[in-house]
């Protein structure tokens, strides 16, 4: 293995991380938040402030790819090295579709209104 692969974290490896985090986060909270344990309003605010974490951590992640993707676009730019240039060319736009996804996707979804009407406090 060489030095790069066993002390640096690539980016492939830290979206594999961030999204790992994501669904382990979201089972967990939809395990203990079960709507049918709890009041409707309780229900709806606990969703909305997953989602809200959501988009916090796709909004970040992407601002930090398109931030990266940019500089090493530039500098694979200036060292005219073509496999790099399109390695950053693929961050960058995973950057922008995590953007987009944080702010388009989730920022339109209300998933909180997807609970039946019928949802009782026990």
């Amino acid at each position: 293995m060489s030095k790069k692969q066993k002390g640096i974290i690539n980016s492939r490896n830290l979206l594999n991380v961030c999204v790992a985090a994501s669904l382990a986060f979201v089972a967990a909270a939809a395990l203990n938040l079960a709507p049918v344990a709890m009041a409707a309003s309780a229900a709806e605010e606990a969703i909305d402030g997953i989602v809200s974490v959501l988009r916090l951590i796709t909004g970040v992640i992407g601002a930090i790819f398109v931030l990266l993707g940019l500089v090493r676009l530039a500098i694979a730019h200036a060292n005219e090295d073509g496999p790099a240039q399109q390695k950053a060319a693929v961050m960058l736009a995973t950057g922008v579709v995590l953007l987009l996804f944080g702010t388009l996707i989730l920022g339109t979804l209300n998933p909180s209104s997807w609970l039946p009407s019928d949802v009782t406090g026990g």
